[in-house]
Parts: structure tokens; sequence; C-alpha cells
């Protein structure tokens, strides 16, 4: 009421198709897009352009190149300014395709490997999933994939599933195994009690879609080799980011379906990005030193 000529300027990168900014983009400036013109959208000016469009100085060609090659739907966001669908395919079919390994179903635990499991329990509806994995020379590898599944009438019975675990987790000589928090402490104790020490990691929203970022890059940067298993190959082809109205990326499921098995994917392969990669060695023949050595300690003994 103090200003005879107010205005209320909005800006903002757009996001998803809804709110009050993509509503006056999709009018125009003074409902000029609409059949007829409408008085909610008199003296208002709306003003849409591409960042290249917009000649920042600070903004090089080559930027905007790594910006598309990274992340195509980003990119389309936040350099050219385009609305979003609220749901779109977060991994694109042809990379799940290409890092799959097709009629590997298993790779068996080699010497010298350091591997790294995760799991993600369930006892109900959802399904109890275990995924083991390991960096080789900066590629990840899938090695093992598994799901139980339980029903309301029969759940999962714990102590049944661990009893089945331990002996796959110690042929891949692991003694750690990180989850989610759900039951972390029940399940942690049956853990323990058989020699394996369970490490709970937060999964909320935001840090599932951080999580879920990672892998993604995998599959972009194609470091990541897959085994034909058909619920894993299924559910990572499945997911979906969800723009929500606040500019939250969610990444899940569709709607009545699972990610059990991606998100125990998620899990390893995001904990063993932090570990050095473990090359294959040839093992090298005994010096003729070591040889003797080793004959004269057997005729000892």
């Amino acid at each position: 009421l103090q200003f005879p000529k107010k205005k209320i300027v909005g800006i903002s990168s757009p996001w998803n198709k809804s709110g009050l900014l993509y509503r006056f983009f999709s009018a125009g400036t003074e409902g000029a897009k609409l059949p007829s013109g409408q008085d909610e959208y008199r003296g208002i000016l709306v003003l849409h352009s591409t960042t290249a469009g917009m000649a920042n100085p600070i903004v090089r060609r080559e930027d905007l190149h790594q910006d598309y090659m990274r992340d195509e739907a980003n990119f389309a966001r936040e350099s050219l300014a385009e609305f979003q669908d609220s749901i779109s395919g977060f991994i694109p079919t042809v990379l799940v395709e290409r890092a799959t390994d097709l009629g590997v179903a298993l790779r068996p635990p080699i010497q010298g490997i350091t591997y790294v499991a995760a799991m993600d329990p369930a006892f109900r509806r959802d399904s109890f999933t275990l995924t083991i994995v390991h960096n080789q020379e900066g590629t990840i590898y899938q090695d093992y994939a598994q799901r139980w599944t339980g029903t309301p009438s029969q759940p999962l019975n714990p102590a049944v599933i661990m009893a089945e675990m331990i002996p796959i987790l110690k042929a891949y000589g692991l003694q750690l195994l990180y989850s989610d928090q759900y039951h972390l402490e029940s399940l942690q104790q049956l853990l323990l009690e058989r020699g394996i020490t369970m490490i709970g990691m937060p999964f909320t929203g935001q840090n599932k879609s951080a999580l879920f970022g990672n892998l993604q890059q995998l599959f972009f940067q194609g470091r990541l080799r897959l085994l034909d298993n058909a619920d894993t190959l299924k559910e990572v082809k499945s997911l979906e980011r969800k723009l929500l109205p606040s500019g939250i990326v969610q990444v899940e499921a569709p709607v009545g379906q699972h990610d059990d098995m991606a998100t125990t994917l998620c899990l390893a392969v995001s904990n063993v990005m932090h570990l050095a990669s473990t090359p294959l060695k040839e093992p090298t023949p005994p010096t003729a030193m070591e040889s003797l050595h080793s004959r004269i300690e057997e005729q000892i003994a």
C-alpha cells in the first residue's frame, strides 16, 4: 500500500510442472498462451530463457557440455530452464543392460579380494535381501544377490535367515555387514552371536537420493558390472526419480512395487567405493633361497 507502482518479482530455476511459477509460465505474459486472457494474469510479465540465452560470461560452452553429459535431466532443468515431469526414469534401461554380465548368476569368492556386503531386512510383505560386491581396479562387481520373501501369514524368521546367510558371508571372508536401521539392535545381536558385525546406515529420503545418485553415476561412467539376476535388474530399471514441489529429488520404486534388491546394491556399492581396489595378482614362484628355507623348516618340523 505504500508504493503506487509496487511489483512482486519471482525468480527460480524450473522444477516440476506444478506451483505458482509454472502456472504463470503456462499462461504466458498477461495470459497470452491461454485461449482468452484472464484478469488474474493482467499486468504479469513472464521472462523465460536458457543459461546460454542469458549470455552469462562466466558460463562457457564446455561447462554446459559437461553438465549435459553428467545428468541430462538436470541439464534440461538448470541450463535449458525446462519444467520437468513429476516422475521420470532414474537409470536408463540401456545402461543397465550394458552393465549386465549375461549368464553370470554368481561370482565365486576369490582369495585376496576384499568384499563388501549389505542387506535390507524385512519380515512380512517386503523381502529380506543380500548383496555382495567388490572393487576391482575402479570397477564395482556384483558377486552375490539373494532375496528371501515372507507373507503376512508366514512372516520371515530372522534366525532362520541368519542361519542361511552366515555361511555365505564367511565364504566371502566377510565379518562386516551394512544394513539400514530397520530392527537394527535385534539383528545386530543375532549377527554378533555368529561372529558378524552389523553397521546400520541412516536411509532417510534425502540420504537415499544421494546414495542412489552415486549408483547412477557408476552406470553413466561404465564402472559397474551386474550379475544376471532378474530381481535386481527389474528393480534397478524400474527406479523412478520424483521431483517434489519443494524441489527435492526422491528416488524409489513405482507405487506397488519393491526396491529391496536395488537398495542393497546401492548400500553395498556406496561402501565399497571407499575401499581401495584390490588387483588380482598371479602368485609369484618362490626364489631359490625361499625354497631352501622352506625345506629346512619342514625337516626341522
